[in-house]
This record gives C-alpha cells, sequence and structure tokens, in this order.
C-alpha cells in the first residue's frame, strides 16, 4: 500500500490511527506529541519511533502492555524491574531488550511465577 501524502495534522492522525507503523512515514513538522501517543495506544511497538525527550514511564508501561518488544524502544533509565518483567511475561523475547544488571532478577521472578 502506497503512502498517501500527507498535508495536515489531521491528516497524520488519520493515518496513524489506521497504521500505528505509518508513523515513521509522517512528516517531521506533523508529529507532535498526541500523533505519537495514538500510535502507542494502537500499537506498543510505535514507542522506537518516539523521540527520548517524549517518552515517560507511563507511556512505556502503555507500549509494553500492549507489545512486549516494545520494551526495544524504552531508554534504559526507565527500564525498571516491573517493566521488564511485565515485558517479558507479554513476550519472552523481550528479555533480550532487558538491561544486564535486571536480567538475572527478571529470569528469577519468571522462575518463581511458575
Amino acid at each position: 500500500m502506497a503512502m498517501p501524502k500527507i498535508t495536515t495534522e489531521q491528516e497524520a492522525l488519520a493515518v496513524v490511527r489506521q497504521d500505528s507503523e505509518a508513523l515513521q512515514y509522517v512528516p517531521n513538522e506533523f508529529k507532535t506529541a498526541e500523533l505519537y501517543l495514538e500510535a502507542v495506544k494502537s500499537n506498543g511497538s510505535a514507542l522506537q519511533y518516539m523521540p527520548e525527550n517524549l517518552k515517560t514511564a507511563e507511556l512505556c508501561l502503555k507500549a509494553v502492555k500492549k507489545n512486549g518488544l516494545a520494551l526495544y524502544g524504552v531508554p534504559d533509565e526507565l527500564k525498571t524491574m516491573e517493566l521488564c518483567l511485565k515485558a517479558v511475561k507479554q513476550d519472552r523475547q523481550a528479555l533480550v531488550f532487558v538491561p544486564e544488571p535486571l536480567r538475572d532478577e527478571v529470569l528469577r521472578a519468571l522462575k518463581n511465577a511458575l
């Protein structure tokens, strides 16, 4: 599917609501905090396209709840034990994005949960 030419913020919002991965093709002048939030609400993995300064602990948690692999887009300083554990419970492959200092703790918590 070819990307339509986006000429307004409203068009950008409509395109991202239809397909959150389209966020990466939206012209920079139409990328707003609202647009990023909409994309992440639809698909947690859209977090990877969001600028670091707009990422919050709450937004990262929403993204990980949608898709455990969204942990990839979470800045290391926002990766807590709880967030990492939630991501790995959602998708075991997210373990590769858990920082080394937390990895053993996450694995122990997973083992204890079984």
